[in-house]
């Protein structure tokens, strides 16, 4: 497991931060790419939050924000739909238009950014329920689920891993 260390409380909180946004991220998109359906992943981080043992109070607090968030998530996951199949569309015409697809581009990239916002505001919401313990075992969980995927078949020496990369012959 790696550990932190560090004397600086803002980095150990910014690590804690980008944890519970991974996590949220994961469990608010259901998949990784926008038009799909609900994955495997729908749910994570309900589940690490059920592994962790909350008090039936603070889960039902944490699990109101998760649901009060979600009519914005879907709302802005149909939003990023819409323009990736606008953005399909201009890249299928003939000839391209270059700066409506930059614009399009601008589109998307606006729509991303509202979005994960969203998802850190409801992090930070999440967060404050919970005690230092807890933030500390949530991390622990989720950085022991980054190391697995790493390892499993998504990540280095899965399937389709090319192996390191090799010089290039000048």
């Amino acid at each position: 497991m790696l550990r932190i260390r560090s004397r600086n409380p803002s980095e150990l909180g910014l690590a804690l931060a980008l944890a519970l946004t991974l996590a949220l991220g994961l469990a608010s998109a259901g998949t990784a790419h926008p038009g799909m359906g609900p994955g495997p992943r729908e749910g994570f981080f309900e589940r690490k939050l059920d592994s962790l043992g909350l008090a039936p109070e603070t889960r039902a607090a944490v699990q109101k924000l998760l649901d009060d968030a979600r009519p914005t998530r879907e709302a802005a996951r149909q939003q990023i739909r819409q323009a990736h199949d606008a953005m399909k569309a201009l890249l299928d015409a003939e000839p391209v238009d270059e700066a409506a697809v930059m614009s399009q581009a601008d589109k998307i990239g606006a729509l991303m950014t509202a979005s994960h916002k969203q998802e850190l505001r409801t992090m930070i919401q999440v967060r404050a329920l919970l005690s230092p313990e807890e933030r500390t075992r949530l991390e622990q969980m989720m950085q022991e689920h980054r190391e697995g995927w790493h390892r499993g078949p998504h990540g280095p020496g899965g399937p389709g891993a090319q192996g390191p990369p090799q010089a290039q012959a000048n």
